[in-house]
């Protein structure tokens, strides 16, 4: 069973990866991303636990699973964590949001909502001022509430969630 888990786990990271990225940006770089070297891929990864994380440590396993794929080096991985009041495992501080490149710990930022506007934002332009790559894939891991109400329900702030609305604010300011 656990080998058809990883299997099932290579190939969903790669499909994502070779799908999602190659859909996300465009064939020329924006005027303010031309550090990136041509080919470059970033997937910033907005992982919000909650209680999905505390009550049965879902996100570490995904977490796990995810970083055990073995990527082209032509392609980061730039994660932010929060939004759990119990991590399941020995590297995630449930009282801070942190952010890692794979699984290495580069930044960390006081507690704040996963489920608001600025927190997003800030992770978004964290990661494409340090991370800048041609082609660019966000992913939200959490609870969703499709166009009612939205994703990531942080269970540190009374599970408050990014609407909508609220995601395209942090997109339409950081790009």
């Amino acid at each position: 069973m656990k080998n058809w888990k990883r299997l099932f786990a290579t190939a969903l990271s790669a499909t994502m990866v070779a799908g999602l990225l190659t859909a996300c940006g465009g064939d020329t770089p924006a005027s303010d991303e031309t550090d990136a070297a041509d080919g470059t891929w970033a997937v910033y990864w907005y992982l919000c636990g909650s209680d999905l994380e505390s009550g049965g440590g879902f996100a570490t396993s995904d977490l796990s699973e995810l970083m055990e794929v073995e990527l082209p080096e032509e392609v980061n991985v730039v994660i932010q964590t929060g939004g759990s009041s119990v991590w399941q495992n020995d590297l995630v501080d449930a009282e801070k949001l942190q952010r890692w490149e794979g699984l290495s710990l580069v930044d960390e930022q006081p507690s704040a909502s996963m489920g608001a506007e600025d927190t997003l934002e800030d992770f978004l332009r964290f990661a494409k001022e340090n991370y800048p790559a041609q082609r660019t894939a966000v992913v939200f891991w959490n609870h969703g509430g499709g166009s009612v109400s939205g994703a990531s329900f942080d269970e540190l702030y009374g599970y408050d969630s990014l609407t909508l609305d609220e995601m395209y604010e942090a997109f339409t300011n950081v790009w």
